[in-house]
């Protein structure tokens, strides 16, 4: 069995990478379709504001999920810390 650290480096784990589940693509379909009526009804100008709008909150979405793996990262390897503390004063 391979380690962790030995996955994470070949690639054969990705804790970026989305795993979206079926209420997650409906959701997507949901916004694309949105989003196509939107840019159907509005005027050029609007449609470039709409389009700034996206953008901001997709960096916003991603900043703050790069945020939250870093907290929960961090909070992981005090738990392991905490074990190894542990099990050495036994």
């Amino acid at each position: 069995m391979k380690s962790v650290l030995d996955e994470l480096y070949d690639g054969e784990i990705r804790p970026c990478e989305p795993q979206n589940t079926m209420e997650m693509q409906e959701l997507i379909g949901i916004i694309a379709d949105c989003n196509e009526k939107l840019e159907e009804t509005l005027m050029e100008e609007q449609v470039a504001l709409l389009e700034q709008f996206v953008d901001a909150c997709t960096e916003l979405k991603m900043a703050e999920e790069r945020e939250v793996f870093k907290r929960t990262f961090r909070l992981g390897v005090r738990m392991g810390i905490e074990v190894i503390l542990v099990l050495e004063n036994k």
